[in-house]
């Protein structure tokens, strides 16, 4: 016979399996955000060597513009067209969104633990 504060079989069920989702989900976000951080870093090596190879188009960096917000509005231009900038950036887009799936994923699962857990006690 169960006593009153042990969970009943199907709820011990569902709450072990809810429980490793939550933790396959932890373990996904851990490497999402490692996958996030190496994209971004994939994006900033990625500018920066296209506007290395913008200003050496120009012939220098004042060549850009004759101020600091044109030489950044040619810049940006060059990083719009420049393919393995959009390349990287996509990359980026890709682990971040799958980052926000996984975190949604798992808070899921942790409301749906809530549930079962509180339905044991009020029931």
């Amino acid at each position: 016979m169960k006593s009153d504060k042990e969970l009943p079989d199907h709820l011990e069920f569902d709450g072990l399996a809810v429980v490793n989702l939550i933790r396959k989900y932890r373990f996904a976000i851990a490497a999402d955000r490692l996958t996030l951080s190496e994209a971004e870093q994939g994006v900033k090596l990625a500018k920066a060597i296209a506007e290395v190879k913008a200003i050496a188009m120009a012939g220098g960096e004042k060549a850009l513009g004759g101020n600091a917000q044109a030489r950044e509005r040619t810049l940006l231009i060059a990083l719009a067209g420049d393919e393995d900038y959009e390349m990287a950036q996509s990359a980026y887009n890709s682990a971040y969104l799958r980052l926000k799936e996984d975190e949604a994923i798992a808070e899921g699962h942790q409301n749906h633990l809530k549930l079962i857990l509180s339905d044991n006690i009020e029931g």
